[in-house]
């Protein structure tokens, strides 16, 4: 893209209605590429439809066990939708799904007061510390 010149003489980006890449003209709504899902009314069989747009008209496709048999029609079905989880979400789902069991495996918790009351009883027979 030419910089604008200091005089203003030159025509500048927005001046020009040509563009400069045929990316550029490309608007929000082409850059998606949706898969439509169909569900045959007759037999149920279901099939996808990839466009190269959102607002292009998708035609029904033929069912696929149609086989000349009248009857067999395509209607558009409200498609499923993933949401990708983080690690975070990972995490906090296998807690709580998986956390009584790795709790029953690991065992109980082990006690530190133990070796401290351990150390107290020995520590009784050593002479005192010299300076």
């Amino acid at each position: 893209m030419p910089a604008p010149s200091a005089t203003g003489n030159e025509p500048s980006a927005l001046q020009n209605p040509r563009p400069l890449l045929r990316s550029t003209t490309i608007s929000r709504y082409d850059a998606r590429m949706p898969l439509y899902e169909f569900k045959c009314a007759r037999c149920g069989a279901m099939t996808e439809v990839f466009s190269r747009r959102v607002l292009a008209q998708v035609e029904p496709p033929a069912c696929p066990n149609a086989g000349g048999e009248h009857g067999h029609e395509m209607r558009r079905i409200v498609s499923t939708f993933v949401r990708h989880a983080t690690l975070k979400d990972k995490i906090a789902e296998a807690e709580a799904k998986y956390g009584k069991e790795v709790d029953a495996a690991m065992g109980p918790a082990p006690d530190v007061g133990k070796y401290a009351r351990r150390y107290e009883q020995l520590a009784k027979d050593l002479p005192p510390e010299s300076n």
